[in-house]
């Protein structure tokens, strides 16, 4: 994955940066990286804290209203990945 594949604009069903979320998930992409080296890679995110953050990736997949947002949520321990995974809100 790019960061220009990233930078797409969020829409379809199932977007682009779901499926690219997936991705991120199912290989391991992130594992023990920095979040200076996160955060070049994905850009500004949509929400964020001391040791969180989170981009927003498209409606939500598992329900047949979609009534809530899914986000790739990652968080930090001392700097350094530590957690990846789709969230909704």
């Amino acid at each position: 994955m790019t960061a220009e594949e990233w930078k797409l604009p969020v829409h379809g069903f199932p977007s682009r940066r779901q499926v690219l979320a997936d991705d991120l998930i199912r290989c391991h992409q992130l594992r023990a990286m920095k979040r200076a080296d996160v955060l070049a890679l994905l850009g500004e995110p949509d929400d964020q804290s001391a040791d969180d953050v989170d981009w927003l990736i498209g409606d939500e997949r598992d329900s047949f209203f979609q009534v809530d947002s899914e986000f790739l949520a990652i968080s930090f321990k001392e700097g350094v990945v530590s957690k990846v995974e789709i969230a909704q809100g």
